[in-house]
């Protein structure tokens, strides 16, 4: 599998992605959007805004008696039937992030095997194992991708290298690029979050100790003082009082004059996911060109 494949592998999934955040959103709209009727239709009740709007009763089946036991009860209210409406769309976009997230390291695992097939001193001795240097030009695709898939300390080691070849070329563009943000950082702290929504239902317990897991993996914690706007840029992805420590990925809205803007932030992380795949595609087909013309000429 040549990169371009891979790479158009890559978007395909993150299309699917993008297609399930945009149906989620659009039916938590209109679910919204039904209560909203709702509540113009018994405006002229306010008890059913307050006391209200339905009951719900939880059982469960018990493993010896087979009876069923009572365990909760929820009345909800207009209200608060549009507060889990949007609990449950930010839920959605986490796990939609998380798949985004496992989709990148996918490609760069692949785009690693891609790397060592075509240049077998692109990788570190120790990445072919225990074989002999005549077995491996003997390997197939398979073999490749099964090695980079296994490799120590993935994603990070593979950047890691990639880095390495592509030398400052890369670094760069990492620091300076059209999208105003360090994107070792920014891959770095998309990394913490689906580690958090995978393991911590998307709950940070101690922000002040996962700003320093992000900083401290990517190098920025610059003892104890990383950059303002790095640490706003985290800051955007959390919510407010009672949810200061859930992960927020819902639309950000402001106003500015007449106008009232959104802001994606779901779309903002998974652009920094594909920009940087394509980076390293762009990068890799480079190389690989021109060591095709190098062994052309000799």
């Amino acid at each position: 599998m040549n990169i371009n494949q891979i790479l158009e592998h890559f978007f395909e999934k993150m299309t699917e992605i993008s297609l399930h955040q945009r149906s989620v959103g659009e039916s938590a709209k209109s679910e919204c959007e039904k209560f909203n009727d709702y509540s113009k239709i018994l405006s002229e009740n306010e008890n059913f805004r307050t006391t209200g709007f339905s009951s719900h009763n939880m059982f469960y089946k018990t493993a010896i008696s087979g009876e069923f036991k009572f365990y909760g009860r929820r009345k909800l209210t207009i209200d608060k039937h549009k507060e889990y409406v949007v609990l449950h769309l930010n839920k959605q976009y986490q796990w939609l992030l998380a798949e985004a997230y496992e989709n990148f390291e996918n490609f760069l695992k692949l785009s690693y095997a891609s790397a060592g097939m075509s240049d077998h001193n692109f990788w570190h001795a120790s990445d072919f194992g225990d074989i002999s240097l005549n077995q491996i030009s003997e390997k197939n695709w398979e073999w490749y991708a099964a090695r980079a898939d296994k490799k120590k300390n993935s994603p990070k080691s593979i950047l890691t290298q990639f880095r390495n070849k592509f030398s400052e070329e890369l670094t760069s563009v990492e620091q300076t690029n059209t999208l105003g943000i360090d994107l070792n950082f920014s891959i770095t702290l998309i990394e913490k979050l689906r580690h958090q929504i995978v393991h911590t239902s998307g709950v940070v317990k101690n922000r002040s100790d996962f700003l320093r897991d992000v900083f401290d993996t990517c190098g920025m914690y610059n003892n104890g003082h990383p950059k303002k706007e790095n640490v706003d840029f985290i800051g955007q992805f959390f919510g407010e009082n009672e949810y200061k420590d859930t992960i927020l990925l819902l639309d950000h809205y402001s106003n500015h004059s007449d106008l009232t803007l959104s802001q994606s932030r779901f779309n903002l992380l998974t652009n920094i996911l594909i920009s940087y795949a394509d980076l390293i595609a762009e990068k890799l087909k480079t190389h690989q060109a021109n060591k095709n013309r190098a062994e052309c000429i000799t």
